[in-house]
């Protein structure tokens, strides 16, 4: 029986509707209630605007989602062959396929260009320890057929360059299809599809194929060398090993970023605890995500991490304005070194250096822009510890 896999687009819209219920119920009912308060108060009350323009922009976006659902309707991926999963090492063939005819393209030369994107990631740990990376993605455009059906065709990596870059976590993996219109329409198309992947052995040739991968991404990595412009500092520190300082202000392009943040977010908890008679449940989750962006923006300004690597084993410490917290890990508790994203921005991964103790992971490094530098640093700190751990 071949693989079928429909969207997963229904459960984002109930609850993205769910949202954008909640969002403007409270804020029209602050209208409603508090409508002279708001026209006798001073410029303070302007930051009421911030509510309605959310709320405003919430439903455009829940609109372009539905009208794109109902403009093309459901959606399913089917593969190419009847196998229960795909396997890592194989191609991975198949076609998407709309269950009502589409729109004409603009042009009759050729059919609508999509981006196709097959990516696997990885979730470990559990509660404040949980995370989840992305292991390995793969994407290039694709053409609609004359039928409207959309081609898809990727090579699987192999189960060794999976492992020989983050190993076996005991994490769960996922392998997701995403599909996206390059048109630049309002209700244009995009879609997501987890299909099942199953590990199998690899022949001869492609076990040579992935470890030349390896042995080639590996060289890579132990022949970078920072650019002259780099602030992070590499050096001896006496006999406990080698220290890796991080000073700050590393992401300060996040600054305004945050700062915008936390004035909505601050802004919506203050309004609806002065102007709104809201549980006061609203205002204190406000307040809460406020309070944590207040602490990144900090963070990502004035917070530092030195992390010392020897024999021994790690200490990190991290400061913030005078406040230091240290943490010992023995080196016998180490599993691995491994980079994990934790933070997008602009469509830009950002890579966090990273001690596996067991099913727990410690951060040794904030976030870095340049992967390659993140390996690398990782590498290091790995052969400090220990040769077989990096």
């Amino acid at each position: 029986m071949a693989i079928q896999v429909s969207s997963s687009g229904k459960t984002g819209i109930v609850f993205l509707l769910f949202f954008a219920l909640l969002w403007n119920g409270i804020w029209i009912t602050t209208v409603v209630k508090k409508q002279s308060h708001l026209m006798e108060g001073g410029p303070q009350n302007l930051l009421f605007l911030l509510f309605p323009l959310i709320g405003i922009g919430i439903v455009v976006f829940l609109i372009r989602t539905i009208g794109s659902a109902l403009r093309h309707g459901k959606t399913r991926f089917e593969s190419e062959e009847e196998i229960p999963a795909f396997t890592l090492g194989a191609p991975l063939k198949g076609t998407i396929r709309f269950d009502r005819p589409q729109p004409s393209p603009p042009s009759s030369s050729r059919g609508y260009s999509y981006l196709l994107t097959l990516s696997c990631t990885e979730s470990s740990g559990s509660g404040k320890d949980r995370s989840t990376t992305t292991v390995w993605t793969s994407r290039h455009p694709a053409t609609a057929l004359p039928d409207g059906t959309i081609p898809v065709s990727f090579l699987m990596p192999g189960e060794n360059e999976i492992m020989s870059r983050y190993g076996q976590s005991g994490g769960n993996i996922a392998w997701t299809i995403s599909v996206a219109d390059e048109a630049k329409s309002f209700f244009a198309f995009s879609a997501s599809y987890s299909v099942p992947v199953a590990p199998r052995e690899l022949t001869p040739m492609e076990q040579s194929a992935t470890e030349t991968a390896r042995i080639a991404h590996r060289k890579e990595v132990e022949a970078y060398r920072p650019p002259a412009t780099s602030r992070i500092v590499v050096r001896a520190s006496g006999i406990e090993g080698t220290e890796f300082y991080f000073p700050a202000g590393l992401n300060a392009k996040m600054a305004p970023f945050l700062g915008v943040m936390i004035l909505v977010f601050g802004g919506v908890a203050f309004l609806i605890w002065k102007k709104s008679n809201a549980p006061f449940f609203f205002p204190l989750i406000f307040g809460l995500v406020a309070v944590i962006l207040v602490y990144s923006l900090a963070q990502t300004l004035f917070g530092t991490i030195r992390t010392v690597a020897g024999p021994e084993g790690l200490v990190v410490t991290r400061s913030l304005l005078g406040w230091t917290r240290t943490k010992r890990i023995a080196a016998a508790g180490i599993t691995r070194f491994k980079t994990a994203v934790l933070m997008t921005s602009g469509g830009k991964a950002y890579h966090t250096i990273q001690a596996v103790c067991g099913e727990k992971t410690v951060n040794l490094s904030p976030n870095l822009g340049d992967l390659l530098e993140a390996e690398a640093l990782a590498g290091q700190i790995g052969k400090c510890v220990g040769g077989e751990r990096a």
